[in-house]
């Protein structure tokens, strides 16, 4: 594989990791959101961190069954996408 199709699909599967976890996110917490009657943009800041609030929600969604959100896979999404453009950086100084 070329550095060029490396590139490529690193920056593929970077948008489509990081666009997964906002989806998985906007799921959990919507389904939340309807279940208490709050509202879900409340809980942005869950959607990258683990604070003290973050983990409250994350016992209440646990308890009423619903698939746990990692912000693992959106740290990851966004690491891949800046290797990705690293990556592309890398190779317009070289041409």
């Amino acid at each position: 594989m070329t550095t060029v199709k490396l590139q490529k699909v690193l920056f593929v599967l970077g948008i489509v990791v990081t666009l997964l976890a906002v989806v998985w996110w906007g799921v959990v917490n919507y389904f939340l959101a309807q279940q208490t009657g709050g509202n879900m943009l409340d809980s942005l800041s869950c959607i990258f961190s683990l604070s003290s609030s973050c983990n409250f929600i994350r016992g209440m969604v646990w308890m009423r069954g619903i698939s746990l959100y990692e912000p693992l896979l959106f740290w990851m999404g966004l690491v891949i996408l800046g290797i990705a453009i690293i990556l592309k950086r890398s190779l317009a100084r070289e041409s």
